[in-house]
């Protein structure tokens, strides 16, 4: 009916401003004109615009009851509002300007089929019968005109002159007052009784006709209009198809338009999405690839230093054996070696003890004098000349590595 989807929530948010008024002023900008022609002070807006249509959705709109508002708001709806306040209040935003541009424009034509109607002057019947019309047709009217009449951008008929406070339209009201109550104003009912039957017929003045006062006369095109007789009133403006399709027309092309490009920026974006998730996979599976790499290295590592160790364990054996050989060949030579002495600093074949070593520390030799000769065993199996296995006998020796 209205080219509006969901009226009544439409309805609730008007009837929401219309009852906070310093809210309507905060949410629509406060006027200048209107407050100095009240002589109170701006509202101004200290909040963002999200969180006034914020509260705007949770009062005004899905909040509403119907003995309030004329029509229920789903509980399940209004839940959803109370559970995600910020969704809400934008969806409510973009909402309320697209309904905001359409009220404008249906407001705009209904102020232009009045003004075209004797200048907008009230108390005529004409104007009377139009405005029934529109209250018939559009229940928003008496709210919106309360708002909008005095803003030009909404009312642009109401053109203010030279003389602060006055409007065309107001001195028109004057003129007609005037002219009605004026004595003969009976008398020119009769068009043929007053003027001669031999004066030309474009030289008989209308009803109308009659110049203003002084003090009421205006150049303004509006007032001559108004003066023309109700006669001569224009029939309200009839729409035809090839002016709705030029109108409408433009604004489809250019709302064509405009979703064209918001698609292709859509897709742009997208395929820009699409092309960091690709890059992104391929960073992580570089990403793998090296930590399986510095894992097999790291096991490589590890099985190369195994294999040194035994190694370096197999060379320091063969060195200890080629020593021990060496040590039981040269006792073997020398019989009457003799016991060697525990005390630090002693020396046997096997070098000089040093002074600062403990008696516990590098590989110990236990040696043992029987009457079979000199026996050393070192743990590695090492028998004496006799090929018998010796007994530790508590004289140690020290074997210092290189």
């Amino acid at each position: 009916m209205w080219a509006i989807p969901h009226p009544e929530w439409t309805q609730h948010g008007i009837a929401y401003l219309q009852q906070n008024p310093i809210f309507r002023r905060k949410l629509h900008s406060d006027s200048t004109a209107d407050v100095n022609k009240k002589k109170r002070h701006k509202d101004n807006n200290k909040e963002s615009k999200i969180a006034l249509f914020g509260v705007l959705a949770g009062e005004g709109i899905f909040d509403s009851v119907g003995e309030d508002a004329g029509v229920d708001v789903d509980d399940e709806l209004r839940k959803a509002c109370q559970e995600h306040p910020n969704a809400f209040a934008k969806s409510t935003q973009q909402q309320w300007a697209r309904i905001l541009c359409r009220l404008k424009s249906k407001y705009t034509s209904y102020v232009k089929w009045l003004k075209e109607t004797g200048g907008g002057v009230e108390d005529s019947d004409e104007y009377k019968n139009i405005l029934a019309k529109i209250h018939a047709e559009w229940p928003f009217w008496d709210d919106l005109h309360l708002w909008w009449k005095e803003l030009p951008n909404y009312n642009p008929i109401e053109i203010l002159n030279s003389t602060a406070s006055s409007s065309h339209a107001a001195n028109a009201a004057a003129i007609f007052d005037a002219q009605l109550t004026a004595t003969d104003a009976d008398d020119r009912l009769d068009m043929g009784s007053s003027f001669d039957d031999t004066n030309e017929a474009s030289s008989t003045p209308s009803r109308w006709s009659l110049s203003p006062p002084p003090s009421t006369r205006c150049s303004s095109s509006i007032v001559a209009k108004a003066t023309q007789g109700t006669q001569n009133a224009p029939l309200p403006p009839t729409k035809s198809k090839e002016g709705k399709k030029t109108k409408y027309g433009g604004l489809l092309a250019s709302s064509a338009k405009q979703g064209f490009n918001a698609i292709a920026n859509l897709g742009a974006e997208a395929e820009c999405i699409d092309k960091r998730h690709a890059d992104r996979d391929k960073l992580r599976a570089w990403e793998l690839d090296i930590k399986l790499e510095c894992t097999k290295l790291e096991r490589r590592k590890i099985e190369l230093e195994a294999q040194a160790r035994a190694h370096n364990s197999q060379i320091l054996l063969q060195m200890m054996s080629m020593v021990a050989g060496s040590s039981l060949c040269t006792l073997g030579a020398s019989p009457s070696f003799g016991t060697v002495s525990h005390t630090s600093g002693a020396s046997s074949s096997f070098g000089t003890v040093p002074a600062d070593v403990p008696a516990t520390s590098g590989s110990m030799f236990g040696s043992d004098f029987g009457s079979d000769g000199l026996s050393i065993a070192d743990g590695l199996g090492i028998t004496n000349s006799l090929g018998e296995e010796s007994a530790v006998a508590g004289s140690e020796y020290y074997f210092l590595p290189e």
